[in-house]
């Protein structure tokens, strides 16, 4: 069968528009984020509170990790935070070297994802003082941005 107004036999369209799309175009610029000294237990009551499984820790403008609410779980998992009541966010963070930067294309920041196994990365702009966050970008971004063309406007 061939293709049809608006398709490719590739598969293209709209959804190959949505993998070229620069990650500026669709990263969240308003976030929380905790401190390198944040306690584990606030910083789940902040994602608990925003309803969001990531947090950027941020030091001095520039970012210095990333926690998620996994991380969380494998610090309570390993009996860490009952025998250190004031474990800070340090302590647990991922310093994975996975960021993007605001021209990349949205297939290029899915491919780090699945390869690094994150479903978050901070779109960061490099600075002589080290990553500044400008953004990030989430596994449900990225699906979100795939289906864009064929959401319900009303479903929310």
């Amino acid at each position: 069968m061939g293709a049809t107004d608006g398709e490719t036999s590739s598969g293209g369209g709209a959804a190959a528009d949505a993998r070229l799309r620069p990650v500026r175009e669709l990263m969240r610029r308003h976030w929380i984020s905790a401190s390198p000294d944040t306690r584990v237990a606030e910083a789940a009551q902040l994602m608990r509170l925003a309803r969001v499984r990531h947090l950027p820790v941020v030091g001095g403008g520039i970012l210095r990790g990333l926690v998620s609410y996994t991380d969380l779980l494998m610090a309570c998992a390993d009996g860490t935070t009952a025998a250190g009541g004031e474990l800070c966010v340090r302590d647990v963070m991922s310093l994975g070297s996975e960021v993007a930067e605001p021209a990349m294309p949205l297939a290029e920041v899915a491919r780090r994802m699945v390869r690094g196994a994150v479903g978050c990365l901070p779109v960061v702009e490099p600075t002589p003082q080290g990553p500044r966050l400008l953004g990030l970008v989430t596994e449900s971004d990225l699906l979100r941005a795939a289906y864009e063309p064929w959401l319900d406007p009303s479903a929310g």
